[in-house]
């Protein structure tokens, strides 16, 4: 019984119990890094998809912006049209001509 077992601890049937650990320390880091390789690759994807979603929000809210700013130079233009050609009268002047005509 001694025999065998010191026949198995010295690698008489492969490996001894050193080596059967070095190939599972060997093995536990390939299947450490093989795992971090991936889990890079998922990192990347998944900044570059937060990174697209932060875009598109932005594009999204500066179109908004812009179309309120032209909506409101326009209206503005509009009445600067009305003053210079005199169908634009003050708020006052409408009351007053409107109790004048009554």
């Amino acid at each position: 019984m001694f025999v065998l077992g010191g026949l198995l601890g010295t690698g008489l049937f492969g490996t001894g119990v050193t080596g059967i650990l070095d190939k599972q320390a060997t093995i536990k880091a390939k299947v450490f890094e093989q795992g971090w390789e991936h889990f890079l690759e998922s990192l990347d994807k998944t900044a570059d998809n937060i990174y697209e979603i932060i875009n598109v929000e932005f594009r999204e809210r500066f179109m908004q912006v812009d179309d309120v700013i032209s909506e409101t130079i326009s209206l503005y233009e509009n009445l600067l049209e009305q003053q210079e050609s005199g169908n634009f009268l003050p708020r006052n002047q409408r009351v007053l001509q409107s109790k004048f005509w009554r």
